[in-house]
């Protein structure tokens, strides 16, 4: 069995803890069937199944059932358990609705601060129904007494539970699984892993399962940082499609050029401008897409909707045809781009039909192309809708693709590296989306003039520089050319390729000084000589190795090399990285707008605060002139929603 299978077969709410922490946080335990404890955990259970189903009164059997699970099985020690009567009363709240809450239990460490909360509910499935409204009591107990996790049990489900300021998320185990004769039993190990005494260890004022829940929020923000790179990636694809059919059709972008009616001719940058703003509202499209299925907005769960028009869908299928019939296969398609066109044409005009009832979302994003209307980016719009744009299925998987998996950073031994995996929408905070169309901004389309070939540089913020500039620079100007562009070495980036290979022959053989490329890699394998870039090794073959790895560094450096007429991203630096626009993560915006609101809708005293009246609260205006990807007013407004909640509830 493969290790932390067992996480993918719990039921998650949000994300608990990522993958990648779960592998760098945690040692895998195991408790074998034979093993008395495994024997006496069972009965323990049996015992409790027996006795529940004739329980009428006194003492739930549950609670024995607690003790044999934390106490007998895990190994805590009882002297850490506050129960009864011995629960400070601090622990003790009132919800929003007025209901006295305390909780069954509370572990502490040995200094007597409480480690995690734990609380029965008598619902017969945890979050369902009646169940809901027990979670959220328990996640405005665990918020109102500073007590980050907990843990809700009725005996059969177990669900382990993280509240942050704003958010919450949750991973649930079934008891029943881990006695089965199956695979699922193995889930009592990841149990046993995430609740071992040693998981709740108290050192510097935190613990290895706690620990692990916040790294993986603090990923999350560096995953958005990720994506908005690959969001860059993917509108750029999309106007590299619209460069080549202009390539071949010079009248193809008159569409967007000449205005209807007045017939006057856009400028060239504003031509591109319209373009490029169409291709971002594109692949936003595809962003908030997979945002709404995974927050069940749109009928993914419809065989007919998965199937035709879905974006998982769509990604499932185009990912299944590249592991079949390969990438080149899917070159040669161009059905994907329609299929996305249909969706997003029904998120905005909605369906009757009764196989697929959806409602009309409207809205500017997913409002349709038209070449005959006076706004330019909608004009621009309609060259992307055309029946005919050669836009193939593999260009559309690569798109979905680097939208959808994500590059996170992990610890690999005393070292980090990046791995890939699957992007949670359904726990994405709808700031980092804002986040990533807002860092889009800083980008405007360009296109390489006629004889003026630029060479994207794989060193620093990836300056595009134009061929004939660099062509004649003497020794001097190209080592301060590297001086002053540090090296990105570690460039990981989908679209910078990591070189050939090493070759056999002298790099000169390589060269070809009639096609860009070949200039670009002429003019880069001398670079790499005159900027010391790799050492010069020594020995009998020595000249023919060197020469060998001045040809893989000078593949290396080149990113791209852009073709006249091709169309590029660039910021307005003329560099592809860079520090661009600088945004308030939520982790500082969220507490910060707290602070800041709660004198303004509580009458605040040393012991007490009292939540003003609705009116008080609705008359309350928020500005924030740099709203920027709207942190703070995302902020402002679910705090907001959530005091005028409990206004109405106490006035």
């Amino acid at each position: 069995m493969d290790k932390f299978q067992w996480w993918t077969e719990l039921t998650h709410g949000g994300i608990f803890i990522s993958n990648p922490v779960l592998n760098e946080s945690f040692e895998e335990r195991h408790v074998e069937t034979w093993h008395w404890k495994y024997k006496r955990l069972r009965d323990h259970y049996n015992s409790f199944l027996s006795k529940e189903s004739v329980y009428r009164r006194g003492s739930h059997p549950v609670h024995a059932w607690i003790t044999n699970l934390f106490e007998d099985f895990l190994g805590h020690d009882s002297k850490h358990w506050l129960k009864g009567q011995n629960i400070p009363q601090r622990f003790a709240i009132l919800s929003k609705t007025g209901m006295p809450i305390k909780p069954r239990r509370v572990l502490i460490d040995e200094n007597g601060n409480a480690i995690l909360l734990l609380q029965r509910d008598e619902s017969e499935r945890l979050g369902i129904h009646k169940g809901r409204r027990s979670y959220a009591q328990f996640v405005e107990l665990l918020r109102k007494t500073n007590v980050s996790l907990g843990i809700l049990i009725n005996g059969h489900q177990i669900r382990l539970v993280y509240a942050g300021l704003d958010h919450d998320a949750w991973v649930q185990f079934q008891v029943d699984a881990w006695f089965d004769e199956g695979e699922t039993r193995h889930q009592l190990d990841g149990f046993l892993t995430l609740l071992h005494p040693d998981a709740l260890k108290v050192e510097n004022g935190s613990f290895p399962l706690l620990g692990a829940v916040n790294t993986s929020r603090t990923r999350q923000a560096d995953l958005a940082d990720v994506l908005g790179d690959q969001i860059r990636q993917a509108v750029e694809l999309l106007t590299s499609a619209i460069g080549r059919v202009q390539q071949t059709d010079m009248k193809f972008l008159d569409t967007v050029q000449i205005t209807p009616g007045t017939e006057s001719i856009l400028s060239e940058e504003d031509t591109l401008n319209a373009v490029y703003q169409a291709a971002t509202r594109l692949v936003m499209r595809k962003v908030i897409l997979f945002y709404a299925e995974a927050k069940e907005l749109l009928p993914k769960d419809n065989p007919f909707f998965f199937d035709n028009y879905s974006i998982e869908g769509l990604y499932s299928q185009l990912f299944n045809a590249v592991q079949h019939a390969g990438e080149e296969e899917l070159k040669t398609r161009y059905s994907a781009w329609q299929r996305f066109l249909a969706l997003s044409n029904m998120v905005h005009k909605g369906s009757e039909h009764e196989i697929l009832p959806l409602k009309a979302y409207g809205g500017a994003l997913f409002q349709r192309g038209n070449r005959q209307n006076a706004d330019v980016v909608l004009r621009a719009l309609s060259l992307f809708e055309q029946p005919n744009i050669p836009i193939t299925d593999y260009e559309v998987y690569r798109i979905l693709r680097l939208i959808k998996i994500g590059k996170t950073k992990v610890r690999q031994g005393r070292s980090s590296t990046y791995v890939s995996g699957p992007v949670d929408f359904g726990d994405m905070r709808t700031e980092y989306i804002g986040m990533m169309y807002e860092g889009l901004l800083d980008y405007e389309l360009k296109k390489v003039e006629r004889d003026d070939p630029k060479v994207i540089l794989n060193i620093g913020n990836q300056p595009i520089l134009p061929l004939k500039l660099l062509e004649p620079m003497d020794d001097a100007a190209i080592k301060n050319l590297f001086k002053k562009m540090k090296e990105d070495s570690a460039s990981s980036s989908d679209d910078a390729p990591s070189g050939n290979g090493s070759s056999t022959e002298s790099a000169t053989d390589h060269l070809d000084d009639s096609t860009a490329y070949g200039r670009s890699l002429r003019w880069v394998v001398k670079a790499v000589e005159v900027a010391s870039l790799i050492p010069r090794p020594r020995g009998a073959a020595a000249e023919q190795m060197y020469e060998e790895k001045k040809l893989e560094k000078a593949r290396s450096l080149i990113v791209s090399v852009l073709e006249p007429g091709e169309m590029y991203l660039s910021r307005w630096g003329g560099t592809r990285k860079g520090s661009g626009t600088f945004y308030t993560k939520p982790s500082l915006a969220v507490p910060t707008t707290w602070r800041t609101l709660e004198p303004l809708v509580y009458y605040l005293t040393d012991e007490d605060k009292k939540v003003k009246t609705p009116k008080d609260i609705l008359n309350l205006k928020v500005c924030d002139p740099a709203v920027g990807s709207g942190t703070f007013l995302v902020a402002s407004a679910r705090y907001l929603t959530e005091v005028l909640y409990e206004s109405m509830l106490t006035h």
